[in-house]
C-alpha cells in the first residue's frame, strides 16, 4: 500500500505542468503569421501578442527533411536574421541565396521553413512553404549589408556561357575547385574549410555567393577618410580546363553610428566604398527607404526626411540621411529611469547605391539596412496652469506624452471628495489632465492645510498634484508632483468688541470666513479644553461667533500697571495659522480691577496689604518683607503695594508632597519706647504670609506648547490659576513597523526599505520610553517623499480617529496594545504604488493625572475650534520608506531565455525522479524485511 502511495506522489510530480499548460493550436490565424517577397529576401512577420510570452526557434527544412536550426552565428552564416519589428513583433528575412532555398535558375527560390513554439514540454511547428520570384535582373555584383551577416554575389559565366548551361541543374555543393583567398592575412583555403570558419561560399547556376558575419577573424576595419567600414577582403578562386577564374568577393559595409542631435539623428557615410570601386566610376546613383523598402523622394519629403541623391561620383563625397527624431516611419517609446521620463526614437533606415565600373556593364548595387536607436532622451513633462480666477476652479493639464503612456492615478488631498477628472488623449500626444475643484468649497472644504493668508483680504489657494504615470506593456511608474497657486481677494476677516465685567474681560468675535481654520491663543498659550476647564473661562462657539469670558485673575492676563489704586490687565487674544503657528488676527482687551495679591506666571509675587482692616489699624508704610531691604513698592497710611521675585526678599521654598511652595510674609515694625530695654509699644504684632505653589511635575517640552499649571496661594486664600513652565527634551517616542500582526518582531533600520504588495497590510507601533506614560496617535498620513509635509499625502488618522476613505484608498484601524502603545493596522487598497513613508503626530498622556487620556471618536464630543484637546506632548514620528509593488507580468521571450516554465518542468522532473528514487528503495526494503 505505502509502494502504491509513494508510486503515485511520483507520478503526480512528472504530470504536475500538464496541469498548467493550455494546448497550443494546431494552426495559426492568418492574422499570426504574414509572410511576403521583398527584393531579395523573403520576409516573415508574426504578432508578438502570440510570440513574445512564448519560447520559440526557426527551423530550416533541408531537401532530405533534416532540420537545420537558425539562430546565433549560424544564422548569419546561412543569410537568416532574426529581429524584431519597430513594435516588437517577430520579423525574419532569409536571403534568396541563404542555405537550403531551392534556386531555379536565379529567378525562382522556393523554402520550406517551421517555427517551432515551446509551452512547457508542449511544442508545435509552424510550416510555412515559401515562393518568390526576383523582381528584378541580377546585376553583376549585389552587396547586402544586413544586420548580422554581410553578403557579396557574383555573375560568374559570361552571356555565352550561360546559354550552354541554361538547363543544368543548381549546385548544391561546393565544388573542389573552388578556393578562396584572404588578402588580410594572405591565405587560401578550400572552399569547404571556408565553411568550417563559419562563412558561407556557394554558387548557383550563374552567381558565386560569399556570405560573411561581422567580426571574423579575416575581417577588418578600414578608414575612408573620416569614416570607418567593416571589410573582408577576399577573392574566389576556381581551376578549369586550360583557365583559371578569379571573382573578387570583397566586401565593405559603413560601421560609424548615426550622429544624434536634440531634433534629428544623421547617417553619414562615404558616397564610395573604397575597397569596392576604382578611380574611373561611371554616374552612380542613390536612394533611401524605410523598413526594408525603398521611398520616392516626394515621399522623403512629405515625411520631412533629409536626403540628398544628386551627389559626386568620388571617394571623397558623403551621402547623408537625416531623420527628424519623431517622425513618421520611425517608432517613439518612452521608459522610465530613475522615476525619469524618457523616450527613445526607432527607426530601420534603408540605403542603397548602384554605380558603373570602368568597363561600362559591371554594374554594382551595395543595399544597407540600419537599425537605429537614439539614447534615451530626457523628457521634462509640461505642466501648464489654465487656472482662470473668476471661474474659481483649478484647471490644469500635463503634457506632453506617447501613446504607450497611461494615467495611472492623480493623487489630491486624500480627504478630497471633488469629481472632475478628465483626459483628452490623441494619437501621440496627451494632455491628461484637467482638475477642476471649485476653490470656494474644494479649498475651504477639502483644503484647509494648503491656504495661507497674505493679510488684508488676500489669501492664497494652493494644490498639491501627484501625477502616477504607468508604461504600457513594461508595466513601469513613474510620478510627476507640481503646484499649482491662485490668490483671491475673498478674505472676510473677523471682527472683535471687548469690554469688561464685574470680575472678567470679555471678548466678542464675529466669525470671518478664514478664522474657523486658524488656532485660538491666550497669549501664548493654545486656548485648549484644559485651559478653558482649569481657569474657569467661559467659551461659546458657533459658526458666526465666539464668546469668551477670562475671570480676574487668571493665567494668560498680562499686568501692564499695578497701583494702590487698581490693577490695569490686559488680554491678548491671537489666532495663528495652523501649520506654522504665524499671528493673522490679534486683539487685545483691556480692564481696570481692585487690588490683590496675585502669583505670576514669570516667578514674580505680588503682595497687597490693607492697613484698616486689621484691629488695631497699622500704618502699611511701616510694612516690609522677610528681607527688612525689601519696602513697599508703593504705600500709604492703611494701604501697600509689594512686587518681588520668587527667589529674592527672604522668600523660602518649601517641598510638600507634589508641589513646590514658594513662601514671604509681610511684617509690621512696632515703635518701641527704649529699643535697650524690654519692649514697651503700643503697636500689636501684624505678620501677614504670602504663599505661591507651583506643581513640581509641572515641566514641558519645547515642542508640546500645552501646559499643566500651578496653584496660587495668596494672603492665605487658595485661588486655582497655572502658569506656563518648559523643560528641555528628555523623551523621544519612536514609530515602529512590524513584521506581522502579532508585533513580536519588527524591522530595524538595515531593512529599509521594506518591500509589500498591494493589498498586504502594515502594522506601526508607537513606543515610547516610559512605562507610566500612554502613547495617542493625534494625527497619521503617508507621503511619497521623506519629510512629513510632503506633497503627496493620504490621511490615515486625523484628529485621533481613522481616516477610513473608502475601498481605493489606505484603510486603518487604531488600538492599543496590552502596555498602552498605540497600534496602527493600515490595509494597502488600490492606487497606492511605489515608495511610501508613514507619519505620525504622537501625544504621551499620564493616566494618573489626565482623565482624557482614552478618548472616543464620537463625532458629536464638543470640540473647541473643530480640534480634539491635544495631550500634554506631542511630536511627529516617521518610518519608512515602505516599497509598495504590484506583481510583473511575464516579459517576451526568445528561446535562449529561459523561462520559468522551463525551471518549473527542470524541478518537476527532478522531484519525480527522486520520488520514483525513493519508491524503488522503499519497496526493496520492504520485500528484504519481509523475506
Amino acid at each position: 500500500m505505502h509502494c502504491l502511495l509513494l508510486v503515485g506522489v511520483a507520478v503526480l510530480c512528472l504530470t504536475l505542468p500538464y496541469v498548467h499548460a493550455q494546448p497550443l493550436p494546431d494552426s495559426l490565424p492568418t492574422t499570426v503569421l504574414k509572410t511576403e517577397c521583398r527584393d531579395r529576401y523573403f520576409y516573415i512577420w508574426g504578432d508578438k501578442t502570440f510570440f513574445g510570452s512564448l519560447q520559440w526557434q526557426l527551423e530550416a527544412i533541408n531537401y532530405t527533411g533534416s532540420i537545420d536550426i537558425m539562430r546565433g552565428p549560424r544564422a548569419a552564416q546561412c543569410g537568416y536574421t532574426l529581429t524584431t519589428d519597430l513594435y516588437g513583433n517577430l520579423e525574419i528575412r532569409i536571403s534568396f541565396l541563404g542555405c537550403w532555398v531551392n534556386n531555379t535558375k536565379d529567378i525562382q527560390f522556393d523554402i520550406s521553413v517551421q517555427i517551432r513554439v515551446y509551452r512547457g514540454m508542449q511544442s508545435v511547428a509552424y510550416i510555412m512553404d515559401l515562393t518568390c520570384s526576383a523582381n528584378r535582373t541580377w546585376d553583376v555584383r549585389e552587396i547586402i549589408c544586413e544586420e548580422n551577416y554581410m553578403e557579396v554575389s557574383v555573375l560568374r559565366l559570361a552571356e555565352d556561357d550561360r546559354i550552354k548551361v541554361q538547363l543544368t541543374a543548381p549546385a548544391t555543393r561546393i565544388s573542389q575547385t573552388y578556393r578562396v583567398e584572404f588578402l588580410k592575412n594572405l591565405t587560401t583555403i578550400l572552399a569547404e574549410d571556408a565553411i568550417k570558419r563559419g562563412y558561407d561560399v556557394n554558387v548557383t547556376l550563374t552567381r558565386v555567393v560569399f556570405r560573411a558575419p561581422y567580426n571574423t577573424p579575416e575581417s577588418q576595419v578600414l578608414q575612408v577618410g573620416d569614416y570607418h567600414l567593416d571589410a573582408v577582403l577576399s577573392k574566389m578562386l576556381q581551376k578549369q580546363t586550360l583557365r583559371s577564374l578569379i571573382i573578387d568577393t570583397t566586401i565593405a559595409c559603413p560601421s560609424d553610428p548615426p550622429v544624434f542631435q536634440d531634433l534629428a539623428l544623421s547617417w553619414v557615410s562615404p558616397a564610395l566604398l573604397g575597397p569596392l570601386v576604382t578611380d574611373n566610376v561611371k554616374p552612380c546613383s542613390f536612394a533611401m527607404g524605410i523598413n526594408g523598402i525603398l521611398l520616392f523622394k516626394n515621399d522623403s519629403e512629405a515625411n520631412n526626411y533629409i536626403f540628398d541623391d544628386n551627389i559626386a561620383c568620388n571617394v571623397s563625397s558623403i551621402v547623408n540621411v537625416t531623420v527628424p527624431i519623431g517622425a513618421p516611419g520611425g517608432y517613439s517609446e518612452s521608459d522610465v529611469v530613475n522615476n525619469t521620463y524618457v523616450t527613445t526614437y526607432r527607426i530601420n533606415l534603408l540605403l542603397q547605391r548602384r554605380w558603373l565600373g570602368e568597363f561600362g556593364d559591371d554594374q554594382t548595387t551595395h543595399t544597407q539596412y540600419k537599425p537605429v536607436v537614439t539614447p534615451a532622451i530626457k523628457q521634462r513633462p509640461i505642466f501648464t496652469d489654465y487656472t482662470i480666477k473668476k471661474d474659481r476652479y483649478f484647471n490644469v493639464s500635463l503634457g506632453n506624452f506617447y501613446s504607450d503612456v497611461n494615467l495611472k492615478s492623480f493623487c489630491r488631498p486624500p480627504y478630497s471628495t471633488a469629481t472632475g477628472l478628465h483626459r483628452h488623449t490623441d494619437l501621440l500626444h496627451q494632455k491628461l489632465q484637467q482638475y477642476p475643484g471649485l476653490l470656494s468649497d474644494c479649498a475651504l472644504l477639502f483644503l484647509p492645510s494648503r491656504q495661507t493668508f497674505l493679510g488684508g483680504i488676500k489669501r492664497r489657494y494652493r494644490l498639491y498634484v501627484t501625477y502616477v504615470m504607468s508604461l504600457v506593456p513594461k508595466e513601469k511608474v513613474f510620478t510627476y508632483s507640481d503646484v499649482v497657486e491662485c490668490i483671491l481677494e475673498d478674505v472676510v476677516p473677523p471682527t472683535y468688541n471687548g469690554s469688561c465685567g464685574s470680575d472678567s474681560l470679555v471678548l466678542d468675535m464675529k466669525r470671518g470666513n478664514l478664522d474657523m481654520y486658524w488656532l485660538p491663543y491666550i497669549r501664548n498659550l493654545p486656548l485648549t479644553n484644559q485651559l478653558i476647564t482649569s481657569q474657569n473661562y467661559l467659551v461659546q462657539n458657533t459658526d458666526a461667533a465666539f464668546h469668551l469670558e477670562v475671570p480676574y485673575p487668571s493665567v494668560g492676563l498680562v499686568y501692564e500697571v499695578t497701583t494702590l489704586s487698581a490693577f490695569l490687565v490686559r488680554l491678548d487674544f491671537t489666532l495663528r495659522d495652523n501649520q506654522t503657528l504665524k499671528v493673522e488676527s490679534s486683539y487685545s482687551v483691556r480692564c481696570s480691577f481692585s487690588p490683590q495679591s496675585v502669583c505670576l506666571s514669570n516667578g514674580s509675587m505680588i503682595a497687597f496689604v490693607n492697613g484698616s482692616v486689621t484691629k488695631p489699624k497699622i500704618d502699611a508704610r511701616r510694612t516690609h518683607l522677610k528681607d527688612p531691604t525689601c519696602k513697599p513698592l508703593e504705600a500709604t497710611e492703611t494701604l501697600a503695594l509689594f512686587s518681588f521675585s520668587a527667589y529674592t526678599c527672604g522668600t523660602i521654598q518649601k517641598f510638600d508632597s507634589n508641589y513646590l511652595i514658594y513662601e514671604n510674609e509681610v511684617m509690621y515694625d512696632q515703635v518701641v519706647l527704649f529699643p535697650n530695654q524690654p519692649i514697651i509699644s503700643r503697636d500689636s504684632n501684624y505678620r501677614l504670609t504670602m504663599r505661591c505653589r507651583y506643581p513640581i511635575k509641572d515641566t514641558q517640552w519645547l515642542s508640546a506648547q500645552k501646559e499643566a499649571a500651578p496653584v496660587m496661594m495668596g494672603l492665605g486664600l487658595p485661588s486655582v490659576t497655572k502658569v506656563l513652565r518648559r523643560r528641555a527634551r528628555t523623551h523621544m517616542a519612536e514609530l515602529r513597523i512590524a513584521k506581522d500582526d502579532a508585533y513580536t518582531s519588527f524591522y530595524h533600520l538595515g531593512d529599509f526599505p521594506v518591500s509589500v504588495q498591494q493589498a498586504d497590510s502594515l502594522y506601526l507601533q508607537a513606543d515610547v520610553p516610559s512605562t507610566i506614560l500612554v502613547s495617542l496617535l493625534q494625527d497619521c498620513w503617508a507621503t511619497t517623499f521623506p519629510n512629513h509635509d510632503g506633497h503627496s499625502r493620504w490621511n490615515l488618522v486625523v484628529d485621533g480617529c481613522a481616516a477610513n476613505g473608502g475601498a481605493d484608498t489606505l484603510s486603518t484601524t487604531i488600538y492599543l496594545s496590552p502596555d498602552y502603545s498605540a497600534r496602527l493596522h493600515v490595509k494597502l487598497n488600490g492606487e497606492v504604488n511605489g515608495q511610501v513613508y508613514i507619519h505620525c503626530r504622537v501625544s504621551l498622556c499620564d493616566p494618573k493625572r489626565t482623565d482624557g487620556c482614552f478618548q472616543t471618536c464620537d463625532k458629536t464630543t464638543e470640540r473647541v475650534f473643530g480640534k480634539r484637546a491635544i495631550s500634554e506632548f506631542s511630536e511627529v514620528v516617521s518610518a519608512g520608506p515602505v516599497k509598495v509593488g504590484s506583481k510583473n507580468e511575464v516579459g517576451y521571450q526568445h528561446l535562449e531565455t529561459k523561462s520559468w516554465s522551463t525551471w518549473s518542468w527542470v524541478l518537476s522532473i527532478g522531484l519525480g525522479v527522486i520520488a520514483a528514487l525513493t519508491v524503488g528503495a522503499v519497496c526493496l526494503a520492504v520485500r528484504l524485511y519481509i523475506h
